[in-house]
């Protein structure tokens, strides 16, 4: 269905501003890299294990020493690991904030 000039009721002109910031391919390369939303992947991943094994440990009896020791110990490696992607995803983070905001203070010629 086109548009009649009845239904256009009043046009407002917004101002613009663009910047434009000179950037290596390297620097470019640092910003897009995915470790970031892999780290966060894994970190999911591995949080959701923890909380997993932790609800099986908790809501059934294991008679077995063995597998109990065993669902322990993978239980405390998931949070060992969560935590260390969590910090990895973390300080990938603040290095491409740190990357933008040394792009954004440079000047170009």
């Amino acid at each position: 269905m086109p548009f009649t000039p009845e239904q256009f009721q009043a046009v407002e002109y917004a101002q613009r501003r663009v910047v434009m910031h000179q950037v290596s391919a390297s620097e470019l390369n640092d910003l897009v890299s995915g470790n970031t939303s892999l780290y966060w992947i894994f970190c999911g991943i591995s949080f959701g294990s923890c909380i997993s094994l932790a609800g099986v440990l908790f809501s059934i009896s294991v008679v077995n020493a063995r597998i109990h020791a065993t669902l322990l110990t993978l239980c405390i490696l998931s949070a060992i690991l969560s935590s260390v992607f969590y910090g990895l995803a973390t300080e990938a983070h603040r290095k491409a904030k740190r990357k933008v905001k040394q792009i954004k203070e440079t000047e170009m010629p």
